[in-house]
């Protein structure tokens, strides 16, 4: 007997009006020539060997993998302890040990190895590592750390992609979730939340200041990063993607739409899938061992449906 399981998902790609994106945005860089902030607060960047090319929005930001960040000094460090970490970046490898947004997260500082970043990891990094991944991770003054991840094996290459780390801050149970261009790729409840550390923010590099050396390179573009002290609903975090899409006149898939479906746990690995929409069947593939059925050129604000067809 073959047993299938049905899963209607509807897409509504219309606009956003939800909240103020700009609501507990403490550092805003949209490295238009520059460096600067572009909020209120003054937390202007340091360009170290940086070069500025086309961006997702007019300008962005190039790092060359070997001394190129930017230093925003001691600053953001506890934000409230709610946090949300933004930008768009583009590379032809994902394939780094390297920081996209840091604060601390080393040994040189104090506390030692505290503070969050985002970040690309390497399985020659550590032993419990066992692919190149993205990472989004936290760490306390006991040296308390988690983090959560998303292989880079299905980021697009030479395309931007936005990328979105948020902490549901709180000592007891606290959330971090993972965003690749607005679709929740990874969560998980943890029972502490980050501390403040005397090692700089910086971009595109881990910075140490006068406490050490700078390390851990990011080869590629970044723009449009946003720092803020609260976390970011899911309504904002589409908010922001698609309305840089829509302002840009932007397309990040070569498909009306396109897109993963993670299956947690893992309980269809190597069953068929099956998209369908508008009676008509438009794709057939088999669910990765990850449990990730990809998807493409799906029609906006249309329902869809898809097909399990569970390995016998």
């Amino acid at each position: 007997m073959r047993l299938f399981t049905v899963l209607f998902i509807t897409l509504l790609l219309t606009s956003f009006a939800i909240a103020d994106v700009n609501d507990g945005l403490l550092a805003y860089y949209d490295f238009n020539n520059n460096t600067n902030d572009l909020t209120s607060n003054g937390h202007n960047g340091v360009s170290n060997n940086i070069t500025f090319v086309g961006g997702i929005n007019e300008k962005a930001a190039y790092f060359n993998g070997k001394n190129s960040y930017v230093d925003i000094g001691d600053n953001l460090d506890s934000l409230n302890n709610d946090l949300t970490l933004c930008a768009w970046i583009k590379s032809n490898n994902f394939e780094q040990f390297a920081k996209i947004i840091n604060k601390g997260q080393t040994g040189s500082g104090t506390p030692i190895n505290s503070g969050y970043s985002l970040r690309f990891m390497l399985p020659s990094s550590a032993p419990f590592v066992k692919e190149p991944e993205l990472w989004f991770n936290i760490c306390d003054d006991t040296n308390t750390f988690d983090y959560i991840s998303y292989p880079v094996k299905y980021l697009p290459k030479n395309r931007f992609i936005f990328i979105t780390g948020i902490l549901f801050a709180n000592n007891d149970k606290s959330v971090m979730q993972l965003f690749i261009n607005s679709v929740l790729v990874a969560s998980k409840e943890i029972n502490f939340t980050y501390s403040d550390t005397n090692i700089p923010l910086s971009i595109g590099a881990l910075h140490r200041g006068r406490y050490g050396s700078t390390s851990e390179y990011f080869k590629g573009t970044i723009d449009e990063v946003r720092i803020y002290n609260k976390a970011l609903s899911v309504d904002l975090v589409h908010e922001l993607y698609y309305k840089t899409i829509s302002n840009n006149n932007l397309s990040v898939c070569n498909s009306p739409v396109c897109g993963n479906i993670y299956f947690h746990g893992k309980p269809i690995n190597g069953s068929t899938a099956m998209l369908i929409q508008s009676g008509e069947f438009h794709q057939n593939s088999t669910i990765s061992p990850e449990g990730m059925f990809k998807f493409d050129n799906v029609v906006n604000e249309r329902p869809f449906s898809v097909i399990i067809r569970k390995k016998e």
